[in-house]
């Protein structure tokens, strides 16, 4: 897993750079955010390559927000030249059968609900369904007049 860092960095990087709420991940955001998380366990990462790129990636945890029956997938990408080939579909269904051999009966993840790159359509044809929504609201301070 240390060789894998940096190019899994890139990768998350690539996989939602369109994404609305991107933020990149910085060599250190991402030691402090995945490496460095409570929960962190290296056997529920799953990379996908082809040859020495990182096409795709589900970033699980063994739970969620303290819940010991809920298996997390934090982070879950596969990068554009990949996408529409069924990887994501067997990232996805791979992660669902490590996190059941740790006797989770649930997954759960988040997404952006107007992710455009059949992410949402990936999640309902494996099975998931939506159970909750929330807003995310901005304000550029930048633009405010005292």
């Amino acid at each position: 897993m240390p060789g894998d860092a940096e190019p899994l960095r890139a990768a998350l990087n690539e996989a939602f750079a369109d994404d609305a709420f991107f933020h990149e991940a910085t060599p250190g955001s991402f030691a402090a955010f995945y490496l460095g998380s409570a929960h962190f366990d290296p056997s529920l990462w799953l990379l996908a390559r082809d040859g020495d790129e990182v096409a795709g990636f589900a970033l699980a945890f063994p739970q969620a927000a303290g819940d010991p029956t809920l298996g997390w997938i934090e982070s879950f990408g596969v990068r554009r030249r990949w996408r529409r080939r069924g990887l994501g579909s067997a990232l996805l269904h791979l992660t669902f059968r490590a996190l059941l051999e740790r006797g989770l009966r649930r997954v759960g993840l988040g997404v952006d609900a107007k992710n455009e790159t059949g992410a949402v359509d990936l999640y309902r044809r494996a099975g998931m369904r939506t159970v909750r929504r929330r807003d995310n609201w901005v304000l550029d301070v930048s633009k405010q007049t005292a």
